[in-house]
């Protein structure tokens, strides 16, 4: 298949989204979701590997940007995530009517992978991919916080203390590490949960992909995968590109991904019925 690179819009409650389209045919379509914030801007590089190989592959990738992200309309500090949620909607409802692929799978990356998660089973996809999804959404603060902290303090020095950051998520709006997270975004996030008993009803093939140094997927997303009718896990011994700005080779993680799909024979599957 031809790496064609299409720059296209797509309509999402009154917002236009920017959105790319690798690949060209009439070959199914794998509909990415990035992850939150900082981590998509550091993914991004290795997300492009992936999406070129799952092209070389035969299928199609349509990526875009959420409402206030990248190119696509608004502020960040305007929307949570419910609207990202309705973008995801609104951009696999794009591919199955402007694209009318022969298949439609999901892939989420992080943040990405719950919304991909909770959204799989409602829209009929053929297959789910979650690599390295959020599964506790208190935690992720908690890191992002950690985060936020030590680069503050490698700017101002130790002018900067713990307390005087955790009075600051008490206001409207949090700097975090230079994204203005509102207090109802703040919430949301911490609400994430996929443990056990959690999983969205999904009957297709699943991949979990555990992204790290383990040479064994880690026990949560096993538990996680084991909530699947079909679900798989699987670890790839990778950096953790999403907090990367070096360079990270992800190219074996774009061969296991264009291969898992290719096994699961998406290119030649109908559409499933919304």
């Amino acid at each position: 298949m031809s790496r064609a690179l299409q720059p296209l819009y797509i309509s999402s409650g009154g917002m236009r989204l920017h959105g790319l389209l690798h690949g060209s045919g009439d070959g199914a379509v794998v509909v990415l979701a990035e992850p939150f914030a900082e981590e998509a801007k550091c993914a991004r590089r290795v997300l492009t590997e992936v999406c070129w190989a799952l092209v070389d592959g035969g299928l199609r990738v349509l990526r875009f940007d959420y409402r206030g992200c990248g190119d696509s309309d608004g502020e960040f500090e305007s929307f949570d995530l419910d609207a990202w949620r309705e973008d995801l909607r609104a951009a696999i409802a794009y591919a199955r009517d402007t694209l009318a692929p022969r298949g439609l799978g999901l892939m989420g990356v992080r943040l990405g992978a719950v919304f991909a998660a909770e959204t799989g089973g409602e829209v009929g996809a053929n297959a789910l991919v979650l690599v390295a999804p959020l599964l506790d959404g208190q935690m992720y603060w908690r890191e992002q916080f950690r985060r936020t902290l030590i680069k503050a303090r490698m700017t101002q020095g130790d002018q900067v203390s713990a307390e005087e950051l955790r009075a600051g998520e008490q206001n409207e709006y949090f700097d975090l590490g230079g994204w203005l997270v509102p207090r109802r975004m703040r919430a949301q996030l911490e609400a994430v949960n996929l443990g056990p008993g959690r999983v969205p009803d999904f009957g297709g093939p699943c991949l979990v992909v555990d992204v790290g140094a383990r040479l064994e997927p880690s026990p949560p997303l096993k538990t996680l995968a084991e909530g699947y009718t079909h679900g798989e896990v699987l670890a790839v011994r990778l950096e953790p590109f999403w907090q990367r700005i070096g360079l990270v080779d992800g190219t074996l993680l774009a061969q296991i991904l264009a291969g898992w799909l290719g096994e699961k024979g998406l290119g030649c599957m109908a559409v499933a019925p919304r």
